[in-house]
């Protein structure tokens, strides 16, 4: 229902990171591919969509109504739509349904909306006794009698004009409901004054030839005051206007119309029969210096033939109705709203002259109504039927009358001046109004065949026809207030493209120039609705997509769905067919279960699977002596001096950007095209290349480095194989090496630590069961940490974490549960700076870890992520290094089967810097956090610099050889 009973804003939250984890054999790297959908910035903005058109979501009245007819089942007001002529409900299936009239059917005032009602009341007016409806369109008042004012008509906006009888004091009125009759106010000649929702008819209601023959019948004016407007004559008989002082009418008479009694039923109200009567002119005249209102009585006094009485009708009134007719036998007047002659009805079809008692002349007849459908704007339109009362036939036999769709109608609408006649909606065959066996009553006409109009035109016309205006039982007269019902579904929300699988941004998103590329030839499309206001009751949503190539072809289309109509639902769609590289657009659009169709989204996007060249490394850094094309030497120390290399493509294809990695055998693989430039991501880091170039600063981190690097063109299409994984290698050798850890530092201990004596083995494990020979066995010291509470301190730092540095120790873990501290260098701002520890993995499996603190609640840290975790019992060797000019941490972990490696990517951001005076905790992580472990060290290591494997080798077997204990730095 509509916004699901007040549609479900859900906060659609898109996170699609597609990350993958590889460990490899041997010495086993593991790496990860970030890859963002949407390119640069993520799924969480949509792709810059061009919308071709949008829809309209409710409006909260709208919302609340439909919630309450779904809930209830009965039909609901929309208070907000209601208008003088439009009346809209929701319906309890989701749809509305508005009712619009031809003209003013209701007023508000401070206690709402009303039904208009003409029946005449008593009012003081001004001080003066008068008579006024009880609720109509215009301001209306009408005399008692005892004064000359017949009647006062106002647009409640400032502008009137007063009516006076020019015969001195009118008498006192016979009111019944809308009309005030004043008897003979001339001999033979009585006034009868109706109120209409928009203004006032004067009848005068003559009822011998000797009465229409008196000087002052024949001669009749009203004179007129106006009140903040100018009375005008609009010419040629057409009736008056009362004008603004900005032009704008206000006020108005058509032409007036007379009619005699030729027909049974005629009175003050209309002719009776066929509805026939006669234009009267109006005219503007001056008399003593009052304007006056002229009747143009000579079509009356010359006519050939008049039943007795006959009646003259002009008018005044606002000009808010909607209707009118056009007449062949007076091909220039204008009947619009009443005026003209006409009875204020629509007449259809052909009329005979031996039906025109006075003149004798055919008529053939055609009607209009006129609706504002403007609240229809961007609405589906399930239903339309236009429903009006035939008030008169000649018989009960019915004939066929015809509905069309027309152009606007109007003032100036004539037999000689018509409207445009267009598509026909339908047809009915009826009779009704001429006897108790066929009354009056109503007849609907369905605009399904046109429906689409009602939700474009602020205007909608609709003519009248009799199939057959030859045949003169084929004659109609209908009310003039006709009603249109059209039931609507809003339209959907135009979608918008979320991202395309495995696509990015080339230059960045929002860059000038810059291009979305995908590097896959059948493209995965992830497309955002944005919801139907109509919510459930709508129905579900189907998406239509279609990809057009560079000239405009369709060259791969299809539907995915249905799917939720709630807001922002992702619909996911792969095309069927391989595209060649080029540029494409690929539009969407929704459609609810009723039909209605959303705007169409249009997105531009190239394919691109043309990959560059394998990159050529060269060394650049001074430092650097090139051996191989593929190898060179330097004497660079690990972790402190940076050395500098070019990667370039030779200059053939694209490149978009270099992936390289820094590693110590070169066992790396991956497909890191979508990682960003500027990033790193374990051991890879991503350079923008300029002129297919990019210059890259490294250290080497052992004896033997390997730099392994991809090209990346701005599809994401890796080098030489389409998406391969292959990478160009370079090998660069150093005997440079961080200085050696010298310095044995006291740890003291507390709360039940130990240092005890135990029998190691001489090649340096503490595993005295790796070396079965007494030969190759000493003593040793242990740090057993088995009980809580138990630590060490040293007093004095270690290293600078701000600064390259190698943590190294034998560790057996013994029972610990969750986070644990085997060896914490604090910061000088007193928290931790670096620690080598126990963190749960994602899966809550213990992992040996390196952490590093960049602020006091930021750090960044490597994980084993062995798949056994760490096993209580067993003594592992863990190396970590934190290798800043690298971006990378790394822990190493070595049993008796392996010795596997892992990098993470850190930051620029370095970590805390550490002092001298700060200590060194073991066991724990700060004074105020326990975070206790539970285990035994052996030969601790904590060396400012990054150490070769060879160093670390050595270390392990030279430290103690005197059964020291302590901290080696």
């Amino acid at each position: 229902m509509g916004y699901r009973r007040g549609i479900r804003l859900r906060n659609f939250l898109i996170a699609v990171l597609f990350f993958v984890a590889t460990f490899l054999s041997g010495q086993g790297v593991a790496y990860a591919d970030v890859a963002p959908p949407g390119g640069n910035g993520g799924p969480a903005d949509a792709l810059d969509s061009a919308i071709v058109q949008d829809a309209k979501f409710l409006t909260p009245d709208e919302a609340s109504a439909a919630a309450e007819a779904e809930a209830t089942g009965i039909p609901v007001e929309v208070p907000s739509l209601t208008t003088e002529v439009s009346l809209t409900k929701a319906q309890p299936d989701g749809t509305f349904a508005a009712e619009l009239s031809s003209e003013p059917v209701r007023l508000k005032d401070g206690n709402g909306w009303h039904p208009l009602d003409t029946s005449l009341v008593p009012a003081m007016v001004d001080g003066a006794n008068r008579l006024v409806p009880a609720r109509v369109f215009a301001d209306i008042s009408l005399a008692r009698g005892g004064s000359d004012v017949m009647a006062f008509i106002g647009d409640h906006k400032g502008a009137a004009v007063t009516q006076k009888w020019p015969f001195g004091a009118l008498p006192e009125p016979v009111v019944d409901g809308n009309t005030a009759t004043y008897q003979e106010v001339l001999p033979g000649v009585d006034l009868v004054q109706l109120v209409r929702p928009t203004g006032v008819s004067q009848v005068l209601k003559v009822k011998t030839r000797e009465a229409l023959a008196d000087p002052r019948v024949a001669q009749m004016r009203f004179f007129l005051n106006a009140d903040g407007s100018s009375v005008t004559d609009r010419g040629d008989g057409k009736g008056l206007v009362a004008k603004t002082a900005s032009g704008a009418i206000a006020l108005e008479t058509a032409e007036g119309q007379w009619w005699d009694s030729s027909w049974d039923g005629s009175d003050a109200a209309g002719p009776g029969g066929p509805g026939l009567s006669y234009p009267l002119s109006l005219g503007l005249g001056v008399e003593n210096g009052q304007q006056t209102q002229v009747l143009g009585m000579s079509p009356i006094l010359n006519a050939p033939k008049l039943t007795f009485p006959v009646f003259v009708d002009p008018d005044w009134n606002a000009g808010e109705s909607g209707y009118t007719y056009v007449d062949s036998h007076w091909p220039s007047v204008s009947y619009w709203n009443g005026g003209g002659g006409s009875d204020g009805s629509v007449h259809v079809g052909y009329l005979p002259a031996e039906w025109d008692y006075t003149y004798g002349v055919s008529h053939v007849t055609r009607g209009f109504y006129q609706f504002s459908t403007s609240a229809l704007a961007g609405k589906k339109i399930i239903k339309a039927v236009m429903n009006t009362t035939e008030v008169w036939s000649p018989s009960c036999t019915g004939r066929a009358v015809s509905a069309y769709a027309t152009s606007t109608v109007g003032s100036g609408t004539t037999w000689g001046a018509q409207p445009t006649w267009g598509t026909k909606f339908s047809t009915v065959t009826v009779a009704k109004g001429n006897s108790a066996s066929c009354p009056a009553g109503t007849v609907g006409f369905d605009m399904g065949t046109a429906m689409s109009a009602l939700s474009t035109d602020a205007l909608w016309s609709v003519g009248l026809r009799a199939d057959n205006e030859s045949d003169s039982l084929g004659w109609k007269r209908f009310d003039n207030d006709a009603t249109m019902v059209v039931t609507y579904d809003s339209y959907p929300s135009t979608p918008a493209l979320w991202w395309i699988d495995n696509a990015l941004y080339s230059p960045a998103k929002g860059q000038p120039g810059a291009v979305y590329y995908t590097r896959l030839s059948t493209p995965t499309f992830h497309i955002m609705s944005m919801g139907d206001p109509d919510g459930d009751a709508g129905g579900n949503l189907t998406m239509y997509v279609s990809v057009k190539n560079s000239a405009g072809t369709v060259v791969d289309s299809g539907t995915e769905g249905p799917g939720s109509p709630d807001y922002q639902t992702l619909f996911t769609w792969q095309g069927t067919k391989v595209l060649p590289d080029g540029t494409y657009t690929v539009n969407s659009y929704v459609k609810d279960s009723q039909g209605a169709a959303s705007g169409t989204q249009s997105f531009a996007f190239t394919i691109d699977t043309t990959p560059p060249k394998a990159p050529k490394i060269t060394p650049v850094s001074p430092g650097i002596t090139a051996v191989t094309s593929t190898s060179g030497s330097t004497s660079a120390i690990p972790g402190q001096d940076a050395v500098q290399l070019t990667l370039s493509d030779g200059g053939t294809l694209g490149v978009d950007k270099f992936i390289y990695a820094v590693t110590n055998d070169g066992q790396v693989t991956a497909q890191p095209a979508s990682m960003a430039c500027g990033t790193a991501n374990g051991p890879y880091i991503a350079v923008c290349a300029s002129s297919n170039t990019a210059t890259i600063t490294l250290s080497p981190i052992d004896e033997s480095t390997t730099i392994s690097a991809w090209s990346v063109d701005a599809a994401g299409n890796v080098n030489e194989v389409k998406q391969s994984t292959t990478a160009t290698t370079y090998t660069l050798s150093t005997g440079g090496e961080a200085p050696l850890p010298h310095t044995l530092l006291p740890v003291n201990v507390s709360g039940g630590a130990a240092w005890t004596d135990q029998t190691v083995c001489a090649m340096g494990s503490p595993d005295v069961a790796s070396c079965t020979d007494p030969t190759n066995q000493r003593p040793g010291k242990v740090l057993n940490l088995s009980v809580p509470g138990a630590h060490g301190d040293v007093l004095t730092g270690a290293v600078d974490t701000s600064k390259a540095f190698t943590t190294a120790a034998w560790v057996k873990p013994q029972g610990g549960t969750g986070t644990q501290s085997i060896m914490t260098q604090v910061a000088s701002s007193g928290g931790p700076g670096s620690r080598l520890g126990i963190l749960a993995d994602s899966n809550g499996a213990p992992q040996f870890a390196l952490q590093g603190w960049t602020s006091s609640t930021a750090e960044k840290h490597v994980l084993n992520n062995a798949s056994t975790g760490v096993q209580d019992g067993a003594w592992v060797y863990v190396v970590s290094a934190y290798d800043p000019l690298n971006k990378q941490l790394r822990i190493t972990v070595s049993n008796k089967a392996q010795v596997t490696t892992w990098v993470t990517a850190t930051s620029g951001v370095p970590f805390l810097a550490s002092s001298a005076t700060q200590p060194v905790r073991f066991g724990y992580l700060s004074a105020s956090s326990a975070d206790q472990f539970l285990g035994s060290i052996y030969r601790p290591i904590m060396a400012q610099g990054v150490l070769t494997s060879t160093q670390i080798n050595n270390l392990k077997v030279s430290f103690d050889d005197n059964g020291e204990q302590g901290l080696m730095k």
